[in-house]
């Protein structure tokens, strides 16, 4: 206890001592902050990547055997995966790796492109019925910077051109590597609206235009039938045709005549669809 005291009276004994260590502690602290290094968007390696085979119409058990074991045995041939990490999920017509490659690789961009490339001739050894391997490397890339342009009195046209003349000129940047533009949803709105509006006024057009056609048709057809009526009545006051063909003609009458109005009618549901959307 009275060891424990003393190391506690030491400093209150030798207050001037304290008060310089805490003073130079001070100064290192206010040292380490101008030369620490520090960076608004600091560097950063992803090793982490996604291989995927495509093999439609297999079982997950078909993929486990024929598609799963022996990719993860080719990517384990390479140093820098990394086994242990590595994980591998077979279901119906599909093989999902999630690859993990070692602390130590620094040039990932290398070891993905000897993968990639590795991975082309090696499709060569899995079932004619694999699709396709794809890689997916690309996870590092983040949004560092939102720009967003507006104008009151500005056209949609004018402002998606100066941000394709913007977007250029971020791509020439070194530090930008990737830049896209979205416009504003209610331009998208808007030009979705405005086609939807031409295709539905075409197609009511359309329907117009064939409804007049089948007016013409069923005029004429009601011009053949009555004729024909005409010529089966005189037939059979002549005695040359039978009661059946008179009534057979008549029925064929008829039923033009009900072609016709029923054309008609729809003529007229297509004339008010065309002026409504119009």
């Amino acid at each position: 206890m009275a060891r424990k005291m003393s190391w506690l009276n030491w400093p209150l004994k030798h207050y001037s001592i304290s008060l310089l260590i805490v003073a130079i502690l001070f100064i290192l602290g206010i040292y380490g902050m101008y030369v620490m290094p520090k960076d608004e968007f600091p560097a950063f390696t992803i090793r982490q990547g996604v291989v995927i085979a495509v093999y439609p119409g297999a079982t997950s058990e078909e993929i486990e055997e024929q598609v799963a074991k022996p990719l993860e045995r080719y990517l384990f041939t390479y140093e820098e995966v990394r086994r242990e990490k590595t994980t591998t999920t077979s279901q119906n017509g599909m093989c999902i790796v999630m690859v993990h490659l070692n602390d130590d690789v620094n040039n990932k961009d290398e070891v993905w492109s000897k993968i990639k490339h590795g991975l082309n001739a090696f499709k060569s050894q899995l079932p004619s019925g694999v699709l396709g391997i794809v890689v997916n490397d690309d996870f590092g890339n983040t949004s560092a910077l939102l720009i967003a342009i507006e104008s009151p009195e500005r056209s949609y046209r004018e402002l998606k051109q100066y941000s394709g003349d913007l977007s250029d000129r971020l791509r020439r940047t070194h530090a930008v590597r990737k830049a896209k533009i979205q416009r504003l949803q209610a331009e998208n709105d808007r030009m979705e609206a405005r086609e939807k509006l031409s295709i539905d006024i075409q197609s009511a057009w359309n329907n117009l235009q064939e409804a007049y056609k089948q007016i013409d048709i069923a005029r004429s057809s009601v011009a053949s039938s009555k004729e024909n009526l005409r010529m089966q009545r005189i037939f059979y006051g002549a005695g040359t045709t039978t009661m059946t063909d008179l009534l057979d003609a008549i029925t064929l009458f008829t039923q033009s005549e009900s072609q016709f109005v029923t054309a008609c009618a729809t003529y007229q549901l297509r004339v008010a669809e065309y002026k409504r959307k119009t």
